[in-house]
């Protein structure tokens, strides 16, 4: 097969996004390298478009110029010689960036897609599974109360992997009624407006000390406040978000003896994967396989319908369009997906 040409998006700076020529050869594979071309690859709308306005870094590396993205599903063309796991045809994940082509090692494989599910659907199982590590982070226990805070792709998928899980009663929080509808759709028993909500005040005594769980998965101050105040005594709460991010220092002491001390709370950040408790420990990477395997089977099966989510599919070449309209607050754009195969 000759060389294989195509384009990876890279930031070079706040809004300066560019495509760069980039070539594959699936004749010259290393022992234990794959070639793939990439089907799809799912936004994640949160972590790229902060790069993209130029929020602070969240590490001390240098923020341009990046890669961006990390859900890619892709279509193998070539295997290295020692390579067994997967074959020429087979559809795999990986947590390669934007682009058309790539090689990599075949440890870098998260999963081989099941035969059952298509490219465009499993591009997402990765965004569901900050979600499941979040709650698996959380040890959520079957018929446990969930809240999950902020509706985008995350939180959206965090619902239906908690109910997927076997979670009890599950209330979504936002602030978009379509977005609202939606978490109902997958799974939630309430969702509340949180502009609705004065910060504490507005909290009706029914929510107050109500989850078991909650899976945060917002920056802003108020909602980590409302985070401990919905969370029972001795509950969990999974920080998904990034408390504070793009706001001014708070006016409240966000680790108060009350609630924090008064109801012993774990708080978790939930970051890369790590086995904890019955779900397992060790090796990361083995970890994350299985979540990824896991969800994929429950999205095969029908149980976990997250292909529902993705409102926008547009060609690789117009990912900068969806990065504008999430700047702009367009709370129709839930779950966007790039196609390569799409003509540009």
């Amino acid at each position: 097969m000759p060389k294989i040409h195509g384009k990876l998006a890279r930031l070079h700076g706040p809004r300066e996004l560019c495509f760069e020529d980039i070539s594959v050869d699936s004749d010259e594979l290393l022992p234990d390298a794959v070639c793939a071309v990439t089907a799809y690859s799912a936004i994640s709308i949160g972590t790229e478009k902060a790069a993209y306005i130029g929020l602070t870094p969240l590490r001390s590396a240098p923020a341009y110029p990046r890669l961006l993205g990390y859900c890619n599903s892709a279509r193998v063309v070539g295997v290295g010689s020692d390579v067994r796991s997967v074959a020429p045809g087979d559809i795999i994940l990986t947590n390669q960036s934007h682009q058309s082509c790539f090689t990599c090692s075949s440890s870098e494989i998260l999963a081989k897609v099941p035969e059952k599910l298509n490219a465009r659907a499993a591009s997402l199982a990765y965004i569901a599974y900050f979600g499941l590590n979040a709650l698996q982070r959380a040890d959520l226990q079957a018929g446990e109360c969930v809240a999950v805070q902020g509706l985008g792709p995350i939180g959206l998928a965090t619902v239906a992997v908690a109910r997927a899980l076997g979670a009890g009663r599950i209330v979504a929080l936002g602030n978009s009624p379509s977005r609202s509808e939606t978490a109902i759709a997958f799974g939630a028993d309430e969702a509340i407006d949180t502009r609705e909500l004065e910060q504490m005040a507005g909290l009706g005594a029914e929510l107050r000390n109500y989850a078991d769980v909650v899976v945060t998965t917002v920056n802003a101050w108020a909602a980590w406040r409302t985070s401990l105040a919905i969370v029972r005594e001795f509950g969990r709460v999974a920080v998904l978000g990034f408390p504070g991010r793009g706001e001014p220092l708070p006016t409240f002491n966000v680790l108060a003896s009350d609630p924090f001390y008064v109801k012993q709370l774990s708080i978790l950040s939930v970051g890369l994967p790590a086995g904890h408790g019955r779900w397992g420990q060790g090796d990361r990477m083995a970890y994350r396989r299985a979540g990824i395997e896991l969800l994929l089977q429950l999205m095969a099966s029908g149980e976990l319908p997250l292909a529902d989510l993705i409102t926008h599919e547009v060609p690789w070449s117009e990912l900068e369009a969806v990065y504008r309209r999430a700047e702009s607050g367009d709370k129709t754009q839930v779950v966007a997906v790039l196609n390569w195969e799409a003509s540009s």
